[in-house]
């Protein structure tokens, strides 16, 4: 409304600044929080990722690990005697085996 008026009076041209000084002094405060957020965005993700070679994969996150230990180290389910039972299935080609595997 002040930028209409063609001869705005003394009190106008005042307001004028005062709020162009509030509008400088918020536009400051704003930048200042932003650096601060930012700046301990950058420490956190510096000193508390994980790093990639020790990270869990999201679909192990949520079991134990012993469990994810056994699913890491070795494919099938032991029977005994040195003996490892695994499978393959594709359901597109209709096909499923299961072999058996181990030192005879």
């Amino acid at each position: 409304q002040l930028a209409k008026k063609k001869d705005p009076s003394k009190d106008d041209k005042a307001r004028t600044v005062d709020l162009r000084k509030a509008l400088e002094n918020i536009d400051k405060s704003y930048l200042t929080q932003a650096k601060s957020s930012s700046d301990r965005i950058n420490s956190i993700l510096k000193t508390k990722v994980p790093n990639d070679s020790k990270s869990i994969p999201e679909w192990q996150k949520g079991m134990d690990k012993w469990y994810r230990d056994m699913l890491n180290k070795e494919a099938g389910v032991s029977i005994g005697h040195g003996l490892r039972v695994t499978g393959d299935m594709s359901v597109k080609d209709k096909k499923a085996s299961i072999l058996v595997n181990g030192k005879f």
